[in-house]
């Protein structure tokens, strides 16, 4: 009799065991269920503002043309043409590959540099008055053979085929780059190699 007592206590605990596991868990996929549905609800309120480009009108966003991307114009101001963004830039020219940038005042008292070896020519652009002296880019003329020989390892940005040749960008060149120059930039230098990928966008050839 004793036996029995024992067992059918043992199999009462069990059972409230089970129950008390099933009571939490179905608990907590409730609570799973409607997290989903009210962050499906929310998706559903906000997706039904948004414009042909994606942009959640109802948050404020709209589409920049110029960035590529939905902002909100009170955080982030939109350009909506480079030649206006740059109009007060100040431009630079060089007769010998007969190209033009623009560069920001915040540029002022850079250093230009020029080389030329069998293969390749270059013009740097640099701040070596108390920094680094690194070019913070180069465009850099390469002759068609020895292009054909580094092209296929590099990621160089091509600026521009020419006969016999081609005019890239070496350096701080692209908007999604690496601004520390491999650890070899001072703060100062960083700043510039963040702005460069704008300037190398008003590169023109001039005849």
């Amino acid at each position: 009799m004793k036996n029995k007592k024992i067992i059918l206590a043992l199999s009462i605990i069990i059972v409230l065991i089970l129950i008390t596991i099933g009571v939490i868990y179905a608990l907590n996929g409730c609570g799973t269920n409607k997290e989903e549905k009210f962050i499906e609800t929310s998706e559903q309120i906000i997706g039904g503002n948004k414009d042909d480009n994606g942009c959640l009108i109802a948050a404020g966003y709209s589409w920049c043309e110029t960035k590529q991307k939905c902002l909100r114009t009170w955080e982030e101001e939109c350009t909506t043409n480079l030649d206006d963004q740059v109009s007060n830039w100040n431009l630079y020219k060089n007769e010998k590959f007969s190209f033009e940038l623009k560069f920001p005042d915040t540029w002022d008292g850079y250093i230009v540099t020029e080389g030329d070896y069998p293969d390749y020519s270059y013009v740097a652009f640099s701040f070596k008055d108390g920094h680094q002296p690194f070019a913070i880019f180069s465009v850099v003329r390469y002759s068609q053979k020895q292009w054909e020989v580094i092209s296929q390892n590099t990621a160089l940005l091509v600026l521009k085929q020419l006969d016999g040749g081609v005019l890239v960008c070496d350096g701080c060149c692209k908007e999604d780059g690496e601004f520390y120059g491999g650890g070899q930039f001072d703060e100062y230098q960083i700043e510039r190699c963040k702005e460069a990928s704008q300037i190398i966008k008003t590169f023109k050839i001039v005849e």
